[in-house]
């Protein structure tokens, strides 16, 4: 027996198969024709072997004993074969209608919801490039995927029935959406032009500012291509993820960046303690208390910092000591720098004082004697800071009696404590301070150092991929990844390094030299001496670009070694949206794109029904030979007409020469549905079908190599 198409191929189940029986036009199968019915029922009221018996004579009723119950199991037979190639003809028009409504599609015009999130009476889909319905499991991934990896950030209502969607929709189901996924661009191909755009610069410290230092160079500074300068940690931090740089710095409103290591030189400072009270805002100042505290307050006057120690008062100095029993201690405290480095708050003035409330403990922990930090040069021209003093407001210090240490008010509202290192430090050298935006920055020779931690994103730059209609992509290999003959301008930009030597010549000669070099990424063409610099695969975009006023630099643009059902299209992407795609292996030059994907494993499933009918046809016109060579009398008597049974296995064999011709395997067979049991063809209706999907295959086509 054969087997029923339900489970025919790996694309179709039973589910499938009752659909495209039920979309199937009405026909009338073999063994419910009319005639054939009569027939039938004849047969089977006068079918009673005794009594066909009871009519042969002689050696007659052997023959008919003999070949009696083979007949009847081959008619009955024959019954059940014409069901199952009624069934798999039903399922072979299905496929052919399936595939009919997917040639539509493919060539209606785009709907108004692709690339959009839209709200349906039974969930929120995201529609893709393709018309792809891909829904949103939970509004929780919904939110956390707004406005990332090219999903809208906005969403629309659009009153639809997912199931049950207007005739010209043109929308079809996709899987779900994950969370993290990239979309966008689907049915067409991107490629890595860039680091990811948002990078995160990794604070590593604040330095000295040396000319000796490599980040420092004058070549790596970065600047925009008007010549204005990266003042701040964002434009910093763009412009070194833009430059691919592993390094950026910031100091004094100037922005450099490297992919080179190396050793940054030691600020020459140390800090031996800070009040932690670095603000945005400008204005805090430090003081000494009527109460014996040190404090920092805001410009608003709140309290910032207080040293830990308890309150005093002039009724109790400690060690039994008052104001009434030592009339020489006043009633007064004060900050000094004492000679062993270490930082008090004393009773007293610095010419009277009892006993210390408050140190820092830092005794011991100086780097030496600085010149520049001695006490006379500090704000109060001492090493001590009194209860009568105005306090330090920002850039102002006190320093002890050799500079060992330096009590400073930072820019940033921090009160730190500083030592230097004489060998190291600068004069007017200044530690770096938190800007405006509350990152660090650089001062007078000092840098604050970063690292772009999303550096590793580069080694997705070049990468070409192909996007399904599910947002799904498909890497292509290197060896199906070339360069053509048009260039994307970057005015006013270089890519240093990297050249393939240099020439001089019109820019539609340098243009010429490097598509005649299969190696020619692009070239830098500098206008004013009209001399050519073609380069090799590592400048831009995976080399870094230079601002440089006097140079246009030109990128090739990629190419696809991809089927001739595929999209040539290739749009930019930078690295981050690239690795969030779900990948779907390798996008091999033979893989069918769009409306031919679709088709190919329906042709599959046409051809394996093919074969069925040819088999279960060839099975027919054996049982009907079988039955034709028995004897006359027999088959008369048995109400079977030889003639018609002729005809039948004539035209099951005309059945099996179609389904073996070339132009049948594409589609054209015939159905045995016809009034008298037999069949009607319908080699116009699949002629055509096969004719509108031709069309539409050539339509789609011609629309890629237009563009």
């Amino acid at each position: 027996m054969f087997l029923v198409p339900a489970h025919l191929g790996i694309f179709y189940n039973v589910s499938i198969y009752i659909i495209l029986r039920m979309a199937t036009p009405a026909t009338i199968s073999l063994i419910q024709g009319s005639k054939y019915a009569k027939r039938e029922a004849k047969f089977k009221s006068h079918f009673n072997g005794e009594k066909i018996v009871e009519n042969f004579t002689g050696d007659n009723n052997a023959a008919a004993l003999a070949n009696f119950a083979i007949v009847e199991q081959k008619v009955q037979e024959i019954d059940s074969l014409q069901q199952q190639y009624q069934a798999w003809s039903d399922y072979y028009v299905g496929l052919q209608t399936n595939a009919s409504d997917s040639a539509g599609k493919a060539i209606a015009p785009k709907n108004e919801y692709n690339g959009k999130n839209v709200v349906m009476t039974d969930a929120i889909y995201y529609i893709t490039d393709e018309g792809n319905m891909k829904w949103w499991p939970n509004p929780e991934i919904l939110s956390a995927s707004f406005g990332k990896y090219g999903v809208p950030d906005t969403q629309v209502d659009s009153g639809l029935d997912a199931n049950n969607l207007p005739a010209g929709t043109n929308l079809k189901m996709g899987s779900a959406m994950r969370l993290g996924q990239s979309v966008g661009h689907e049915g067409s191909n991107v490629f890595v032009d860039r680091a990811t755009i948002k990078p995160s610069g990794q604070y590593q410290g604040c330095f000295a500012y040396s000319q000796s230092t490599t980040l420092l160079n004058t070549e790596n500074m970065l600047k925009n291509v008007d010549g204005s300068n990266f003042n701040t940690y964002e434009s910093c931090l763009a412009a070194a993820g833009n430059n691919n740089n592993k390094w950026f710095g910031l100091s004094n409103s100037y922005c450099y960046g490297s992919n080179e290591d190396f050793t940054p030189a030691p600020l020459g400072l140390k800090m031996l303690w800070h009040s932690d009270t670095a603000s945005s805002t400008p204005g805090n100042v430090a003081r000494v208390t009527n109460d014996g505290h040190l404090i920092v307050e805001s410009s608003s006057g709140d309290l910032l910092y207080k040293t830990p120690n308890p309150d005093r008062d002039c009724s109790d100095w400690g060690g039994g000591q008052t104001l009434q029993s030592n009339p020489d201690y006043q009633c007064a405290f004060f900050l000094t720098l004492q000679g062993d480095y270490n930082m008090c708050i004393k009773n007293g003035s610095p010419v009277n004082w009892y006993g210390a409330s408050w140190c820092t403990m830092t005794n011991g922990q100086s780097k030496g004697p600085n010149p520049l930090w001695v006490a006379s040069k500090g704000k109060t021209g001492v090493e001590t800071l009194s209860t009568n003093d105005a306090g330090l407001s920002a850039n102002e210090w006190i320093g002890s009696v050799d500079g060992g240490i330096q009590l400073i008010m930072q820019e940033d509202g921090d009160l730190v404590l500083y030592t230097a290192d004489p060998s190291t430090y600068t004069a007017g050298m200044q530690t770096c301070v938190k800007d405006a935006d509350g990152n660090e920055g650089g001062r007078n020779y000092s840098y604050a150092l970063y690292q772009n931690v999303d550096v590793a994103d580069n080694s997705r730059i070049g990468q070409v991929g192909y996007i399904t209609e599910d947002s799904i992509m498909k890497l292509y290999p290197a060896q199906s990844v070339g360069r053509g003959t048009t260039y994307k301008q970057f005015p006013g930009m270089d890519s240093g390094g990297n050249d393939l030597g240099a020439s001089n010549g019109t820019l539609e000669e340098c243009e010429a030299v490097c598509n005649a070099n299969a190696e020619c990424a692009g070239y830098v063409y500098q206008a004013e001496t009209t001399t050519c610099f073609p380069k090799n695969n590592k400048m831009y975009p995976v080399g870094g670009k230079q601002a440089l006023a006097s140079t246009d630099m030109y990128v090739r643009d990629f190419t696809v070694d991809n089927d001739i059902s595929c999209n040539k299209d290739i749009s930019a992407v930078d690295s981050e949206r690239m690795s969030h795609y779900l990948y779907g292996g390798v996008m091999r030059s033979n893989a069918k794109c769009g409306l031919a994907s679709t088709v190919a494993p329906m042709q599959g499933g046409m051809k394996g029904a093919s074969q069925q009918l040819q088999a279960i046809s060839k099975q027919i016109v054996e049982d009907i030979n079988f039955i034709m060579d028995q004897n006359d009398e027999l088959i008369d008597k048995m109400g079977i007409s030889k003639s018609s049974y002729a005809e039948m296995a004539k035209q099951y064999e005309t059945s099996m020469v179609k389904l073996t011709d070339q132009r049948t395997q594409q589609g054209v067979t015939n159905h045995i549905v016809d009034d008298t049991g037999l069949y009607v063809t319908h080699e116009n209706f699949m002629y055509g079908f096969w004719l509108f999907l031709m069309i539409a295959l050539v339509f789609i086509t011609i629309g890629f190599m237009r563009k």
